[in-house]
């Protein structure tokens, strides 16, 4: 709660500054980072304050505490439901584990994060954003950040199309009456990720020409760097 009271008078000198309309850039981006370090303490009252963190830690600690029953025995994510999600190849046991994970870990949170979306907007308000959203894009120091993500998505849109619909193919091969060609959407429990988010676990199953040997860039790149500073300047052009 020190902390948390620290935050708020900083908060309170913050305010007392138009730090938005500074003209000097590097001034008002200090102004912006130190609003980041100091974080989203924000709300004034102290019940609502300890409520919202009460909620934060209760909801990290049923998603990071949760077990699930596996051939009789209770296992947590790291390193058995994850395991089995990476390495295991059964359709029906990858969706079993998906659902009991997913039953286990997000429905304890469910009756609290409608009240911890409330208390989280409120505690941002206080740094003048509109909400929580607004506060995390705020990060990035750009006021058409999702302008510019439908623009890099639209430019991506055609290759992600293609090798979408190439791992679809692959999944459907894999999986022979278990994946529907008509649905866009693909079941999220067969890509070796329990959050669908990394798809290197199954590369061995769906990459292209399996017979050939990866291009290996290594000996190249290192004949091409004279110092460090050249490789961080020549990194900058990407």
């Amino acid at each position: 709660m020190l902390s948390a009271n620290f935050s708020q008078h900083k908060l309170f000198e913050l305010q007392s500054f138009n730090w938005r309309e500074f003209k000097n850039p590097y001034l008002k981006r200090s102004f912006l980072r130190t609003i980041f370090i100091i974080g989203d303490s924000g709300i004034s009252d102290q019940e609502k304050l300890h409520e919202w963190k009460k909620l934060k830690s209760d909801m990290s600690r049923a998603y990071s505490m949760a077990k699930i029953m596996i051939n009789d025995s209770l296992v947590s994510l790291e390193p058995n439901v994850s395991s089995i999600i990476a390495h295991n190849r059964d359709y029906d046991v990858l969706a079993s584990v998906w659902k009991k994970w997913r039953d286990a870990s997000g429905k304890p949170n469910r009756h609290m994060y409608p009240k911890y979306v409330v208390l989280s907007n409120e505690a941002i308000q206080g740094y003048g954003y509109k909400d929580y959203g607004d506060y995390l894009r705020g990060s990035f120091e750009v006021s058409d950040f999702e302008e510019q993500l439908e623009e890099i998505y639209k430019k991506l849109e055609k290759l992600y199309r293609l090798l979408h619909a190439y791992v679809k193919k692959k999944l459907i091969d894999m999986y022979p009456g278990r994946i529907d060609a008509k649905i866009g959407a693909l079941p999220a429990h067969v890509f070796g990720d329990l959050w669908a988010q990394q798809w290197h676990n199954i590369y061995e199953e769906i990459k292209p020409y399996k017979n050939k040997t990866l291009l290996d860039v290594t000996k190249n790149m290192v004949a091409q760097v004279r110092n460090k500073k050249h490789v961080f300047l020549y990194s900058k052009k990407f």
